[in-house]
This record gives C-alpha cells, sequence and structure tokens, in this order.
C-alpha cells in the first residue's frame, strides 16, 4: 500500500472518530412519522465544542453539507493560512491537513464575507466532494451547508460557483455592507457557473468554500449566502 493512501485511510478514520466523539444526531423517538417532531436545521447535530477546544484551542467550527455524508467536518484558524494545510488537529503532519477559516477573517463568522479552505481530496475527503457541483444536476439537490460555531450556527444557501485562478478577487475580505461588497457579489454572480437562485444584497453575510482543481493550477469555489441564524443555548 503507497504511502499516500495510507496517509488517506488514516486521516478518514482521523475523522470519523471526531465525529464519533463530539459530534451528536438528534434523537427522534420512534413513533409515528405523522406525528414526529421536526428538526430545525440547526438541530441537526449537536457539537461538543469544549471537547473539540480542549483538543486544538484553535477549533473555530464545524460544517456539514446536506445530503453530503463525507462532508462533515471541524474547522479550525492557525496563525496563517499555511498551519493546517498539512497539519492536522492533533498537530501531526497530515496529507489531507484540516478545513481551515480565512485568518483575515473573525473567527465567529460574523464577517460579511468568510473564506474556508479544504482540499480537493480524491476520495472527495474534506472539500473533495464540492467537484461534484460540476455537474449542474448535483446542485439541484444539494443547496444547502451549515456551519455551527461556539456561539451560533448559520444556514447557507448555494448561489454561485465557479473555477477561478489562486489571486482571483474572491478571496477578497474585510467588506462592509455598501457600494464596494455590491459590486464583489455582483461579480461573483456575473463570472458563476450557475444562475443564481438569490437577489443578492450588501446587507448579506456569505462563506466562499474554496480548494484546489485536478491541475493544481485553478482554484474551484462554492458560494453561499447566509438565510438564517440561530444563537447557541
Amino acid at each position: 500500500m503507497s504511502y499516500y493512501l495510507c496517509e488517506i485511510l488514516g486521516n478518514t478514520e482521523e475523522n470519523a472518530t471526531l465525529r464519533e466523539a463530539y459530534t451528536k444526531g438528534r434523537e427522534i423517538p420512534n413513533i409515528d412519522s405523522k406525528k414526529a417532531p421536526n428538526v430545525q436545521w440547526y438541530d441537526e447535530i449537536k457539537v461538543d465544542f469544549k471537547g473539540l477546544k480542549e483538543t486544538n484551542p484553535d477549533v473555530i467550527g464545524w460544517i456539514t453539507m446536506d445530503g453530503v455524508e463525507e462532508l462533515s467536518y471541524t474547522v479550525l484558524q492557525g496563525k496563517n493560512n499555511d498551519t493546517y494545510l498539512r497539519t492536522n488537529i492533533y498537530g501531526q503532519h497530515s496529507i489531507a491537513g484540516c478545513l481551515f477559516l480565512e485568518t483575515s477573517n473573525s473567527s465567529d463568522l460574523m464577517d460579511y464575507h468568510n473564506i474556508i479552505y479544504g482540499h480537493n481530496m480524491r476520495t472527495d475527503a474534506m472539500f473533495g466532494s464540492l467537484k461534484k457541483f460540476k455537474d449542474k444536476n448535483y446542485y439541484n439537490t444539494h443547496q444547502y451547508f451549515t456551519v455551527y460555531t461556539p456561539e451560533r450556527s448559520f444556514r447557507y444557501k448555494i448561489f454561485a460557483y465557479q473555477v477561478v485562478q489562486p489571486d482571483s478577487f474572491i478571496y477578497t475580505t474585510g467588506f462592509q455592507p455598501g457600494e464596494d461588497y455590491q459590486e464583489f457579489l455582483d461579480k461573483i454572480i456575473k463570472n458563476s457557473d450557475i444562475t443564481s437562485p438569490v437577489d443578492m444584497k450588501s446587507e448579506y453575510r456569505t462563506v466562499t468554500l474554496s480548494t484546489c482543481t485536478s491541475d493544481h493550477v485553478h482554484r474551484f469555489v462554492v458560494h453561499g449566502v447566509c438565510v438564517d441564524t440561530h444563537k447557541n443555548t
């Protein structure tokens, strides 16, 4: 077995262990489905952030995508954008690294444009499953993702995605509502591979999910707009 494959299998087992140890799905009573309580999006899983932060204080969130079982991971934020590029949550070398938030973003995800990076793994691990959005039919059934933080849970609807250069304008942060941010959003929509299902306005908060492509030169980015927020209790 190759070293690369061993590392990938190890990463897969590691993340499965994290999910089992630090997340818990909401338990639904085994009763008639018509009488079963509705599960709110923010109750899909419960995340033990206290335990995760004891493992690594750089943990700032957990991300899941509707209908994509393999996309359920911790999100960290390092001192720079190289910190978790090839390092796992335990501080050990890892080909897959971690999903991590752009260093210039606020760790509470309350910025108007946030960026989360992750590797495009062949096994669809990390952000490897994002490449499936290149099939527009896939988008029709995978339009929402959630980011949980210790303070709040954020619900996002995907409104655009595209292939970009590593120095693309989409890697700009620090926006406030207004003309500059509106121009930024309009440019994203103009270059998108899909027609935006949302009339984007500059008071909307967004997250960009960024991963590499198979040519190792370009980047594939998926943009989500925050459509709901829940304050955790």
